[in-house]
Formats: structure tokens, C-alpha cells, sequence
């Protein structure tokens, strides 16, 4: 098992993010879980519906119009708008659904302002998980099931790349991409196998 240390979410990442930027105390209206709530808390921001510094929008199983329209209101008051990753869509046992990209979008088409992301494919997440595991991109290689994020976030962060074609993107989906990584394998066991031949 991963040790907790070693796991650092879009959630982590954007409240890292905004802590080396702002003091402790700062207000923040969030659209998330539980999750970037923690984060943000941890961190020391404080939760508010008004006179907010920041709008963070994470994935919300719970979102509301009531939710999105806050959210409106303060950012064309001058609030900040800031998601943790722009995933358009995530897998749930139905199929593809919505993702906060979906979220991220409703929103700057209601403001007019475009979110900062901190997330994949952002380098930032990149830089800031090197950072705590003392790492360089010469010594690191990021391993994803999509080419818009995972790869896409690697590739701008200059870190070796493995696609993995078990989850969201197809072969088919490759060839059509502009997005190239490193290596591609059909999932985690050929991964792990190439891995093996690399280590001998």
C-alpha cells in the first residue's frame, strides 16, 4: 500500500497553491466535497458565502443551481475563480458523467471569466509532487489513463509519460491526439512487465 505521504490530490494541490500565495484566514466560497473543503480548512482559508478572496470549484456530487449561482455572483464581484482540474468527464458505474470541468464550464460561460486550474494538465501539480518527494522531471514518470490531463500535464511539466489504454482513452482515441506520450501500454500488468525489462 501507498502511504498517504505519497498521495497528493487536485484538492491538496490547489490549496498548496493558494496557501504560498495568501495568508492564513483568507476567505473562500467553495463548490466541492468534502474533500476540498479539508484541504482548504487545513490550510487555514476559512469558508464563506460573501466578501469572498476566491471562488474554488471542485467536483461536487452535490451541486445546486443554488451552488452554481453563488458561485456567479461573487466571481462578477471580483472573486477569483479557481478549479482544481478540468476533467470534463469521470467514469461511475453508468458511464462517462459529468466531471468539474462540466462545472468549471457552466460557470465561465455565466461570468465570462475563465478559471485558473491548478490540476492536471497543469505543470503545477507536477512541480509541486516532485517537490515534496525531492524529485526532478529526470527522475520521474507519470503514469495516466488520459490523454487531455494526465499526459497532456506531463508532457507541459517535462516528465516521462505512460498512457495506459484500460481506462478513459482507446488507441483509436491516440492516433487522433496531438497530445504524444513516452509509452503506451494496454494497462498496469503490461506496464508493470515493461517495467520489470527496463529494471534488469
Amino acid at each position: 500500500p501507498v502511504g498517504l505521504e505519497y498521495i497528493l490530490t487536485s484538492a491538496q494541490a490547489t490549496a498548496a497553491y493558494l496557501a504560498a500565495r495568501e495568508p492564513e484566514g483568507t476567505p473562500v466560497y467553495v463548490v466541492g466535497g468534502e474533500g476540498l473543503r479539508h484541504a482548504l480548512t487545513e490550510r487555514g482559508f476559512v469558508l464563506a458565502e460573501d466578501q469572498v478572496r476566491y471562488v474554488v470549484v471542485g467536483w461536487d456530487p452535490e451541486l445546486t443551481w443554488r451552488k452554481l449561482a453563488l458561485a456567479t455572483l461573487l466571481i462578477r464581484d471580483g472573486a477569483s475563480f479557481i478549479g482544481t482540474n478540468p476533467d470534463a468527464t469521470f467514469p461511475n458505474e453508468e458511464g462517462l458523467v459529468p466531471g468539474n470541468g462540466a462545472q468549471l464550464a457552466a460557470l465561465q460561460v455565466a461570468t465570462g471569466v475563465a478559471p485558473l486550474v491548478i490540476g492536471k494538465p497543469e505543470p503545477w501539480l507536477y512541480q509541486e509532487a516532485m517537490r515534496r518527494m525531492g524529485a526532478s522531471p529526470e527522475t520521474t514518470g507519470v503514469v495516466g489513463d488520459r490523454l487531455d490531463t494526465d499526459i497532456a500535464g506531463g508532457v507541459r511539466a517535462s516528465i516521462f509519460t505512460i498512457l495506459v489504454l484500460s481506462g478513459i482513452n482507446s488507441q483509436a482515441d491516440l492516433v487522433a491526439s496531438s497530445v504524444r506520450p513516452d509509452l503506451v501500454c494496454g494497462d498496469i500488468g503490461e506496464l508493470t512487465q515493461v517495467w520489470r525489462r527496463l529494471s534488469q
